[in-house]
């Protein structure tokens, strides 16, 4: 019996979570993208159901990432894991949201300028739309920069992780490997 205890298959993914998406980002970025935002349960130990947002991307593509993941499970780690891929419906995004309202603003000021809209005070309604339009591009601006802050911070924080669990990988594949020869 070895003297290291046999890591799970959810503790294994943990903690090589962040070289697999190193691995497929130089792969392939849809891909990578795909595996990047799913979500990833074990229901049981020998089973992990990959919930991926529905597009037609994933679906071309899952098969190719499943047998990644069998890859790294099954072959080179010689875990026994079944994947189920899902799928779910993607959410709007708040730049969508914002997007939105900004051109319904616009078409609201379109229609102000027209003969089908009131043309009274025209200095003082093209002041409010304009500041509308400003506050919701400096929304999305915030926005966007607020995601890409959060984004960096998590591959940071991976990051160092990895460099930690890539040592807990090493042990455990030269375990494995022990225990095959």
């Amino acid at each position: 019996m070895s003297r290291f205890p046999r890591l799970r298959s959810s503790s294994f993914f943990e903690a090589y979570r962040s070289s697999m998406l190193d691995e497929l980002r130089g792969h392939s970025i849809l891909i990578y993208n795909t595996f990047r935002t799913a979500k990833i349960e074990f229901p049981e130990e020998n089973k992990m159901r990959l919930v991926m947002q529905s597009s037609v991307l994933a679906k071309s593509h899952e098969e190719e990432l499943i047998s990644y993941i069998e890859k790294i499970f099954c072959e080179r780690c010689a875990f026994s894991l079944i994947v189920e891929p899902e799928y779910e419906e993607a959410g709007e995004s708040k730049i969508r949201k914002n997007s939105e309202i900004r051109i319904m603003q616009e078409a609201a000021h379109v229609i102000e300028q027209s003969s089908f809209g009131h043309v009274e005070d025209e200095s003082e309604e093209t002041k409010e739309s304009e500041e509308k339009q400003s506050d919701v591009k400096k929304e999305e601006k915030k926005e966007s920069k607020k995601e890409s802050k959060k984004e960096n911070k998590k591959e940071k924080q991976t990051e160092s992780k990895t460099k930690k669990e890539n040592t807990q990988v090493q042990r455990f594949q030269r375990t494995v490997r022990a225990e095959n020869s």
